[in-house]
């Protein structure tokens, strides 16, 4: 991505918002000099994390920072001034993004809380059960018992996850970027090796040779 594109990009998006280089820095989380450096052209490849937060503070797609083709370019300063009721529609218009942009950061927020306290909650319980197979701590009933707890949170975690890639998806992320950027995907991994082991020592223990689960299976979620 050309630095100057960029720049010029994010000028455009920026003043739409009404947002000056400090506010738009406090809401996305990150160093004034990141965003003054990509005004100024001196960062012309920010990390992509980076740029979805610029994107969730202006309000606008991250597509709208890594397109193409030149944005529009900010007012110059030699410009005839706007009539009254043109400034005004012009302060509407800064006031609309800069609410819009908080909604939008508001949002994306609050479902990243629950995705984290989710995953949480995910390790803390995956933690607590392999504990419990490295010192034999378990019966039969123990197994079935936290067997049915999983079934019945697991809809939850499986909506969670859609709910995180939709959100990505919408924003422009592409399928890779999405992987390596989920927060509920690596912990259903992790919680998919505990279900192998615990389904496996469940078999050995109290059904041999029989096809049950006490822990659901990844084709089940």
């Amino acid at each position: 991505m050309e630095g100057q594109e960029l720049a010029a990009r994010h000028i455009a998006l920026r003043e739409r918002a009404g947002l000056t280089q400090e506010q738009e820095a406090k809401m996305a989380g990150v160093s004034p000099t990141t965003i003054s450096g990509i005004e100024s052209g001196k960062i012309r490849r920010p990390h992509l994390k980076t740029l979805l937060k610029i994107a969730r503070a202006l309000g606008a797609d991250v597509g709208k920072l890594r397109e193409s083709g030149k944005a529009e370019a900010p007012p110059s300063s030699t410009q005839p001034a706007f009539n009254g009721f043109e400034e005004e529609r012009r302060e509407d218009r800064r006031t609309a993004g800069a609410r819009d942009a908080i909604e939008f950061a508001q949002r994306f927020t609050h479902l990243y809380e629950n995705l984290n306290a989710i995953r949480d909650r995910m390790d803390e319980y995956r933690e607590t059960w392999e504990k419990r197979l490295a010192a034999g701590d378990f019966d039969e009933a123990a197994f079935k018992e936290a067997g049915r707890a999983i079934r019945a949170f697991w809809p939850a975690v499986v909506t969670a996850v859609e709910a995180e890639m939709g959100e990505l998806n919408r924003i422009g992320m592409p399928p890779e970027e999405i992987e390596r950027s989920s927060i509920l995907l690596p912990a259903m991994d992790r919680f998919q090796v505990l279900s192998d082991r615990v389904n496996s020592t469940y078999r050995e223990k109290y059904a041999p040779g029989a096809a049950v689960y006490a822990f659901p299976q990844r084709e089940a979620s």
